[in-house]
């Protein structure tokens, strides 16, 4: 009986929860605002100050409006496309390229010469970047090839002077 009782009392408990109430949700609210906003270019927007806001509305911002307002412009900042990076994209198989022919041009030069290691493995993580990145880019493709060709001779060169067998 006990436990009949109990089960009764978690079931009614349970189903008188708001979880079988239809939800109060009227969908999404517009903004109901001036007509010199609503008209107003995402540039001018971004433009736009609290001072500036209060003279086309009327009304002042509280601080929590202001902050609210910097957020929201800081947001649309970052997902507008920046037309300043637009020109300066760097070709890394072009990078990757002049790296790994470096790298032998600098191996010939004395006291200079071991910079051109780290040169040859930048070489290859470019290209491999490059081609990550471009399907059949050929700059990065012999950039990757003369990075790798270099370590391997790089290799080849300490392994012998290891051996004795240079002299």
């Amino acid at each position: 009986m006990k436990k009949l009782t109990l089960f009764l009392i978690l079931f009614l408990m349970g189903t008188s929860t708001f979880s079988f109430s239809p939800s109060n949700y009227s969908g999404p609210k517009t903004y109901i605002g001036p007509a010199k906003l609503k008209a107003m270019s995402v540039q001018d927007f971004l433009n736009l100050t609290p001072k500036k806001y209060y003279e086309l509305t009327g009304t002042r911002m509280t601080l929590k409006q202001k902050l609210s307002f910097v957020i929201l412009k800081a947001k649309l900042r970052k997902q507008l496309p920046d037309e300043k990076a637009e020109g300066k994209k760097t070709d890394i198989g072009l990078l990757s390229l002049v790296f790994g022919g470096g790298a032998f041009v600098l191996a010939l030069i004395p006291y200079v010469g071991i910079i051109s290691i780290p040169l040859a493995l930048a070489a290859i993580v470019l290209g491999i970047i490059g081609l990550g990145r471009k399907k059949g880019d050929t700059k990065s493709l012999i950039g990757l090839v003369l990075g790798s060709l270099f370590i391997v001779l790089v290799i080849v060169v300490v392994a012998a002077f290891a051996s004795g067998s240079w002299w």
